[in-house]
């Protein structure tokens, strides 16, 4: 391993060193790179014809462009022999920002030398170049994915999110993400399902409660004019979920489960036409929630919290997260669940005015956060 040379990043904070080292020096880490990560993508399959090419050319010692790779563990020491000692001890735990398919083709390369006898050292002996992020953080990391990626074929932001959170331990503040390889389902308050907190997440870069469906360059290029505003020394995505969690303890504090279920009562009772009108006889089949905590554990909430959130940033009605955390300090209602009725006829309003449209509970509840939170800045 040779190391060339060493730069400072100063957009996302981190030190950049660019370093040669040979085939064999790659490959004694390259598998366990790809298998230390559950959430890593597998191989572009619609490319099999260039990474063929590619594996070629590895075969016959052309040089690569350089694959580049992220740590997050720092290092304080100043001597070049500390550094490559350093970054040969922590190979293992290095993140793939880009260069994940030119590492499978290497591997698959590897494995095809080794059948013609005498190829083998020479092919090993082969130079690749590699940058390594040292002392980056989860947000730097997730930026720098996205601009090293675009105009490429990238992995999804979501995705991407999903590798960079898989082991964020919330618990300290009393919030749990459920991954869907636990099994777990939402028993407590406090606990949200992964999945639906990236979404919600994705929502509020993107300021769209949309699903991801437009093609993945541009959607990587409106993610980086977003995060490009956002400090990147902040953790946003925790700052999110725990911005959710207070939001939810908030209004779970001041909103009474006896109105609700006297709400439900009047359901019974008649005393709402909507209802009367909807041919339902369920209360629970006509609202969008029984209660606070399955208003807030359902995924269209998180994916309408966070387009919202976006809506309103991108107005400049606020600047971050931390406004909608001096919001929800000031709400107080004294336990009036208007707010809570006013959005169950209003989804339904929409679904029902909507027959002709394809039409998903993220749009017709965001629509609704939207008006409210708006309307609680104003009001508070």
């Amino acid at each position: 391993m040779n190391i060339l040379t060493e730069s400072k990043d100063n957009r996302i904070n981190t030190h950049n060193i660019l370093i040669e080292m040979s085939y064999k020096e790659y490959l004694k880490h390259a598998t366990r790179i790809l298998d230390n990560n559950p959430y890593q993508r597998k191989r572009v399959t619609s490319s099999n014809t260039i990474y063929s090419q590619l594996k070629q050319d590895m075969i016959e010692g052309c040089i690569i462009p350089p694959i580049v790779l992220a740590l997050s563990n720092n290092y304080e020491k100043e001597t070049k022999n500390g550094l490559e000692k350093f970054i040969q001890s922590n190979m293992d735990d290095m993140l793939i920002l880009d260069g994940l398919q030119r590492t499978y083709t290497l591997i698959d390369a590897y494995e095809e030398v080794k059948k013609n006898d005498g190829c083998e050292e020479k092919f090993l002996s082969n130079i690749i170049r590699a940058e390594i992020y040292y002392g980056i953080n989860r947000f730097g990391t997730l930026y720098r994915m996205l601009t090293l990626n675009t105009g490429q074929t990238p992995m999804s932001m979501r995705h991407q999110i999903e590798i960079l959170y898989s082991n964020l331990d919330l618990e300290s503040e009393n919030i749990k993400l459920l991954k869907e390889a636990d099994g777990q389902r939402i028993s407590a308050p406090g606990e949200y399902k992964f999945k639906d907190a990236i979404d919600g997440f994705v929502a509020l870069i993107q300021g769209n409660y949309l699903p991801m469906d437009r093609t993945a360059v541009l959607e990587t290029i409106k993610s980086i004019e977003t995060i490009s505003k956002e400090d990147l020394n902040n953790d946003l995505f925790t700052q999110f979920v725990k911005t959710y969690h207070k939001l939810f303890l908030k209004i779970n504090e001041i909103t009474s489960y006896d109105r609700i279920s006297d709400y439900k009562n009047d359901l019974v009772d008649g005393s709402s036409m909507l209802f009367n009108e909807s041919g339902i006889s369920e209360p629970k089949n006509f609202m969008y929630a029984t209660s606070i905590e399955s208003f807030f554990s359902k995924s269209q909430t998180f994916t309408g919290f966070g387009g919202a959130i976006g809506f309103l940033r991108n107005k400049n009605i606020i600047s971050s997260l931390n406004d909608i955390e001096k919001m929800i300090e000031r709400i107080d209602n004294d336990e009036n669940i208007e707010w809570f009725i006013y959005l169950t006829e209003h989804l339904h309003t929409i679904k029902q005015s909507s027959k002709k449209l394809v039409i998903r509970k993220d749009f017709i509840f965001t629509t609704s956060l939207e008006v409210y939170l708006m309307s609680m800045e104003i009001h508070i």
